[in-house]
């Protein structure tokens, strides 16, 4: 039995007795998820530029992770792992390479519930085609109208305002019948680019200017003609505060027809973004430093959660399944690698998860492209006090004191040889007890395929 089976046993006997009657499940699921947009951003978690009064709103009425973490840094396969509560390297997925049918999606139980199942995403690693996560969605619009960066030449994104225009108009057609709503905005996303106002919202910085060498800055990412990593930074927490205005216009919808308190609202990220951090320059895709995992996790359900409450243990992407499951009352799958999050919101078990596992992915492997060959996978192990680096080489590895360094500027493997024997052990035995091979389930690629695969992915800043 996995470590997982165990704690998912353990917060099912933790609800069992509790005396009181189960609430109402929800009617509705609307599970929203910001691209590239790492916690300490948002003014939700305390940032002192006014970036989300949307979230900070629903978090009066719901409930806030302050530890939460993604399984992978890349679009496709976090979101796969948000839609089947499984590792990576379960099942496989990447940026370029789909989720396969044989796992089972959140949208296809709960539309064997009977929800209408819609989703409505904003960028070329949600498609359909390339990403397979329209499983379960009856509809799945996935249709991309911008350019996205200055290297991209096929559309690559589409804007939140556009975004949420689909998902209000269908909103308006299905909002008196139960739902599964999805909805993925792409803008925080690099390059960034948001529209007026917010392009120039947090424009005024304390500090003196932060030169960035040119050849530091992804092609993908660069703002013509600016090397001042401030005005990169401003730029992101605009695309993040006009997202959070385009979440307010869904929010309004739901009250405007009388079903927000019915609806069970969801809100996350597949993944952060460095900020300068570590000397990575807006990008996030192949390390596991704080900025690129630690998410936002909202959810806002007052029938059944408490209000107002911060939660201070750690959660998982793949706990976002069987949580909503649990609260709509829904069977799962047999193989979950999440757990029901109730019992940590209720103070049932503090500490439900003893760690949050992350890795990279390289779908460029996958694919056999001659690019980055030399490059391997990292993992991190993420407990509340440390945070253990693993090249998946076998060969590098860093310790981080995550209380007395929370940076993670100073390496103290050297120091702490018993922890990260522990440590390693534990990844080992994740692992050893969850690893699958995808390769045999991998489509070889024509030319013109791989080169078509190749401009996206490069143009997304996947390859550099």
């Amino acid at each position: 039995m996995s470590i997982w089976s165990r704690s998912w046993i353990v917060g099912l006997l933790l609800l069992v007795g509790c005396g009181d009657g189960p609430p109402p499940a929800p009617q509705n699921v609307l599970l929203i998820s910001i691209d590239t947009c790492r916690a300490d951003h948002l003014s939700l978690y305390g940032y002192a530029r006014e970036t989300t009064p949307t979230l900070e709103r629903l978090a009066a009425d719901g409930v806030v992770f302050d530890q939460a973490f993604v399984q992978v840094t890349d679009t496709t396969p976090s979101h796969a792992s948000l839609f089947t509560s499984r590792y990576p390297f379960v099942h496989g997925a990447a940026n370029g390479v789909a989720l396969r049918d044989e796992f089972v999606t959140l949208a296809e139980l709960l539309r064997q519930s009977g929800l209408q199942t819609a989703a409505f995403v904003s960028g070329y690693t949600m498609t359909a085609a390339d990403s397979g996560l329209d499983q379960g969605f009856e509809t799945y619009d996935d249709e991309l109208t911008g350019l996205g960066g200055p290297t991209a030449r096929i559309p690559n994104e589409r804007s939140a305002e556009q975004t949420a225009e689909r998902a209000l108009a269908w909103l308006e057609r299905h909002a008196d019948e139960p739902f599964f709503l999805f909805v993925h905005f792409f803008d925080p996303h690099a390059l960034y680019q948001p529209p007026e106002p917010y392009d120039r919202m947090f424009e005024t910085a304390a500090g003196p200017p932060f030169p960035i060498p040119a050849n530091r800055i992804p092609p993908y990412a660069r703002i013509s003609g600016e090397n001042d990593a401030r005005v990169y930074i401003s730029r992101y927490d605009g695309e993040i505060r006009y997202v959070d205005d385009q979440i307010a216009r869904l929010v309004e919808a739901l009250e405007s027809r009388g079903v927000l308190d019915d609806t069970l609202l969801v809100v996350t990220a597949d993944h952060g973004e460095s900020l300068t951090e570590h000397g990575i320059f807006f990008a996030h895709g192949w390390r596991l430093f704080e900025p690129s995992i630690h998410v936002p996790l909202l959810l806002r359900y007052p029938a059944a959660l408490p209000r107002g409450r911060r939660v201070a243990g750690i959660a998982q992407s793949i706990d976002v399944m069987p949580t909503l499951l649990e609260l709509l009352g829904i069977d799962g799958p047999a193989e979950m690698d999440g757990v029901s999050l109730l019992p940590l919101i209720h103070g049932r078990a503090p500490m439900l998860n003893p760690f949050a596992l992350s890795k990279t992915t390289k779908a460029l492997t996958y694919l056999n492209l001659e690019i980055e060959r030399d490059q391997h996978d990292h993992y991190a192990i993420r407990t509340p006090e440390w945070k253990y680096l693993h090249g998946e080489d076998g060969l590098t590895f860093q310790l981080f004191d995550l209380v007395s360094d929370p940076g993670e500027t100073l390496d103290v493997a050297a120091a702490e040889p018993a922890r990260i024997r522990e440590l390693r052990q534990l990844l080992r035995h994740v692992l050893e007890t969850h690893q699958v091979d995808p390769s045999p389930f991998l489509q070889p690629l024509g030319d013109d395929d791989r080169r078509r695969l190749e401009e996206r992915l490069r143009s997304l800043g996947y390859i550099q």
